[in-house]
């Protein structure tokens, strides 16, 4: 099911599987929001949980217990939200923990994603409750993908001048501790398919907490910032996808030597019964100039 929500000149939709957004639109009809045209990436703004990225053989182990995680980012993605409230500018959807979700992740838990329009832009909040009796470990974070196209007509814009190093993903999609220098010194990152050769680019505790996605065309795009988050990551395909996503995570993909217990996954957060954490990301579209 899709659900709509207007405000401040802007339209945004979501749909209930994954609670994922789909459409973000101007009151003149532009879309800033990938479409998952084919043959390329088939997602529009995944919210990540209970963990993000790939685990080593599809496994997780919780306390030595394997459980079955072969789904990259988790199961929120292809799960069915339902709706806790809406109003004009805003709506909360919501996943709690059930027996499927058991199957792959035993602790009991409550997820809200909350979106809401006013004059900043489109807010996204994501909230976890651990309704349970024992302390719960989790990764969450965002994969919004934005229109543009052609890529190589776009920057992103980090509003001051920084050196950068991503971490390097090898052939086998494993992080590694190795980096490769992305800026040096500099404060706009012109996008172009071979940064995106081994993966993404993934920044750990990054020195920003805000970036613009510009066309350096006509000026257009989206101001984006996080909250609450110890990674960033940058992912396009190298094929001719007119799309980039702006990732914040906690917690991320598998790295050598780490093994399938989801403790030892760099940035995992925990939280105790009766505990509540949230984390949020702002876009604001750019008209052009």
């Amino acid at each position: 099911m899709n659900y709509e929500i207007k405000g401040s000149g802007l339209k945004a939709k979501i749909e209930s599987m994954g609670a994922q957004l789909i459409s973000l639109c101007d009151d003149a009809g532009r879309e800033y929001i990938w479409q998952r045209t084919a043959p390329f990436w088939q997602n529009c703004a995944p919210i990540l949980f209970p963990v993000v990225g790939r685990c080593e053989n599809g496994t997780l182990s919780i306390n030595g217990k394997n459980y079955p995680m072969e789904l990259c980012h988790g199961f929120a993605p292809v799960s069915e939200f339902e709706l806790k409230e809406q109003s004009e500018h805003a709506i909360t959807l919501r996943l709690i923990s059930n027996t499927d979700t058991r199957r792959r992740y035993p602790f009991a838990f409550i997820l809200d994603v909350s979106y809401r329009l006013d004059e900043k832009g489109l807010s996204t909040v994501l909230s976890v409750t651990n309704p349970g009796k024992d302390k719960m470990l989790f990764g969450i974070g965002g994969h919004p993908g934005f229109c543009c196209e052609p890529l190589e007509e776009y920057e992103i814009d980090f509003g001051q001048e920084l050196t950068l190093d991503s971490l390097i993903v090898d052939q086998s999609l494993y992080i590694t501790p190795d980096t490769k220098r992305i800026l040096d010194k500099e404060r706009i990152l012109p996008l172009r398919r071979d940064l995106f050769a081994g993966d993404a680019l993934i920044f750990e505790e990054p020195p920003f907490d805000s970036a613009v996605l510009r066309s350096r065309r006509d000026g257009h795009g989206i101001e984006f910032s996080f909250q609450g988050f110890s990674s960033f990551a940058i992912w396009s395909q190298t094929e001719d996808a007119g799309f980039v996503c702006l990732e914040p995570w906690n917690s991320m993909g598998k790295r050598p030597k780490e093994g399938t217990e989801l403790a030892n996954k760099k940035g995992i957060l925990s939280l105790e019964p009766g505990g509540v954490f949230s984390c949020q990301y702002n876009m604001k579209p750019l008209e052009a100039e």
